[in-house]
């Protein structure tokens, strides 16, 4: 088999050592069923989700499992494998509250359960005994419950916000989705949930515990829950959620490698790019004299009023914005507009008006980032109607120089990077990768290397000796691993 890949005897084990652990929770009780959905890593396409463009993600085959059996009371009570770290809860099943002030692992429990309900109009659903454990690697400390009051960010002064540990940066879309598909499986007496829509209602769900102001769309949810093996899914948000299959080469392998840097995306930086985007659009459609520019409020809404494609969009760029820094005041007098009016319409998340924006460098980032997403997708599809491995070489090459340009984009452009990310995107390529890229958001986190599966073993070894050093090995074990796309969620059905 291949590097990274679980075999059928390893998802067995894992499947029958979720539910010894849930007899052993529940007094001996077996589970009716098991609920599974796998971590996710973006390939590719940084940032550009919030401004209207498309994505390609794919499926790692490490996943959540939850272990479920429906009870006649109309209570829910949720435990997790990993005991006293994340505590039991015991509460109602219908309409479960989450309390958004409390960051606590239960809420997204809860959350993917809410959405299914409310979504089918369950107004006395169930009860259900779960049990959670997870096969994603971590390299995070246990979650209190509830999380300590966030502290203040030592170097840019904002709020650092508590928040859930999540394992490997890899998102909370795991737990949402195996969730919901566990609610879905329970009431089978009601008509089942498409899964794009279980997919929307999962990423709605996974937002609403949390009083965070992260502009997302549902690609976390999205690739979750449709994912198939082999595949990436380039996923499209506008005007509604669309997926489609992207087949990668036979031969990738992908490795994922944690730089142990804590990333606080939630706090200024990561809004800031948001608010960024937002002034970029507004004004390059008053300089391109559109007629609506007041309605221009992401980057891809421009090209839908000004029917330009993506290489017109960043020429105009160059042409329109200026490289450095606006304040509020310069883009208020490029809108014809009063100050307080720019304010009010574009600062969001906590943004302030003292804020500096580099807005010729955000949107040149996000148009050329888009284009990379097609260019890549479009690889791939000439590849597979060819069938023919003989030119594998000029496509691992063609596909890593994207990935490449995109790290570089990233770090130079949007400045998402950090000298930690940068260090490893170097040393994956200095050991055998063909491309390599933050992903996740960056400001520390991950990064996806690419590289052909027959050498991820050596690439493994190569990184986890000039990157992690004296770690400990549990510390290295989790931190870096090898993986190939994977499918998506899935129930499995006990037999009684």
């Amino acid at each position: 088999r291949s590097p990274g890949m679980r075999s059928v005897r390893a998802c067995r084990s894992e499947h029958e050592r979720v539910c010894g652990l849930f007899a052993d929770a529940f007094g001996g009780a077996a589970p009716a069923f098991v609920a599974r959905a796998p971590g996710r890593v973006n390939l590719i396409g940084e940032h550009i989700d919030y401004c209207g463009y498309s994505v390609l993600p794919f499926a790692l085959a490490q996943s959540t499992e939850i272990a479920c059996r429906a009870t006649d009371e109309p209570t829910l009570v949720i435990k997790n494998a990993r005991g006293d770290a994340y505590p039991p809860l015991q509460v109602s099943a219908r309409d479960p509250p989450i309390d958004s002030s409390r960051l606590c692992w239960t809420n997204y429990v809860l959350a993917g359960i809410k959405g299914i309900c409310e979504h089918l109009h369950i107004d006395s659903p169930k009860g259900m005994l779960m049990l959670l454990d997870s096969h994603v690697p971590s390299v995070r400390p246990p979650l209190p419950n509830p999380l300590p009051k966030p502290k203040r960010h030592r170097d840019r002064g904002s709020p650092a916000p508590a928040r859930l540990w999540l394992p490997l940066r890899l998102r909370p879309c795991m737990p949402t989705s195996a969730c919901a598909i566990s609610t879905q499986r329970s009431l089978r007496l009601c008509a089942p949930v498409q899964s794009t829509t279980l997919a929307q209602l999962a990423e709605g769900a996974q937002r609403a515990p949390f009083s965070c102001s992260i502009a997302r769309h549902s690609m976390d949810q999205a690739i979750s829950v449709l994912a198939e093996p082999g595949k990436a899914k380039l996923i499209s948000f506008l005007p509604s959620l669309t997926t489609r299959n992207v087949t990668l080469p036979a031969a990738a392998g992908f490795i994922v490698a944690n730089s142990l840097v804590e990333a606080n995306k939630y706090a200024s930086c990561y809004n800031t790019r948001v608010v960024e985007c937002s002034l970029a659009a507004a004004v390059l459609a008053k300089s391109l004299s559109l007629s609506n520019w007041q309605q221009v409020r992401k980057l891809c809404d421009l090209q839908q009023s000004s029917a330009l494609a993506l290489d017109q969009l960043a020429a105009g760029v160059d042409s329109h914005l200026k490289p450095g820094v606006y304040t509020i005041s310069d883009v208020a007098k490029q809108l014809d507009l009063p100050t307080e009016e720019v304010e009010k319409r574009y600062l969001r998340g906590g943004v302030e008006p003292t804020a500096q924006f580099k807005l010729h460098d955000r949107a040149l980032h996000v148009y050329t980032e888009a284009a990379r997403v097609l260019e890549f997708a479009r690889i791939c599809d000439a590849a597979a109607a060819t069938a023919s491995t003989s030119n594998n070489a000029t496509t691992f090459a063609s596909l890593g120089r994207l990935m490449d340009q995109s790290h570089r984009s990233c770090a130079e452009l949007y400045e998402c990077s950090c000298t930690e990310l940068d260090a490893l995107v170097a040393i994956c390529k200095k050991c055998g990768a063909v491309g390599a890229r933050l992903t996740g958001a960056g400001w520390g986190g991950c990064v996806v290397a690419l590289a052909p599966v027959s050498v991820l073993d050596d690439l493994r070894a190569g990184i986890v000796a000039a990157y992690y050093g004296s770690k400990p090995a549990n510390v290295v074990a989790a931190a870096v691993f090898a993986t190939v796309p994977a499918a998506g969620a899935a129930v499995s059905e006990l037999l009684q």
